[in-house]
């Protein structure tokens, strides 16, 4: 996944593979087509603060006056699946 450059502060919805999801050996059927269930990823929405080598940081809410990002998510590069721009030409 490539990941779009977008000034700080963008909107953006982030999908991404949740590693938290039930892991294991399974037994392998014929009708396995190797998804991942709909349940294993997640979407988080906020405003982008960096992207970085190993993780795209969101935060939920700016105080511009004290310049502090408020709600802060970090998400590991290599799990994101998609990220959106939410409102395009809109940024803080």
């Amino acid at each position: 996944m490539i990941i779009p450059k977008l000034p700080k502060g963008t909107p953006v919805k982030v999908v991404w593979l949740d590693a938290e999801c039930e892991a294991g050996w399974l037994q392998h059927t014929d009708d396995d087509d190797g998804e991942l269930p709909p349940e294993a990823y997640l979407t988080s929405y906020g405003l982008l603060i960096s992207t970085g080598p190993k993780f795209l940081s969101l935060g939920f809410c700016y105080n511009k006056d004290a310049d502090d990002w408020l709600g802060r998510h970090r998400i590991p590069i290599g799990m994101i699946v998609d990220v959106v721009e939410m409102c395009p030409k809109r940024s803080i």
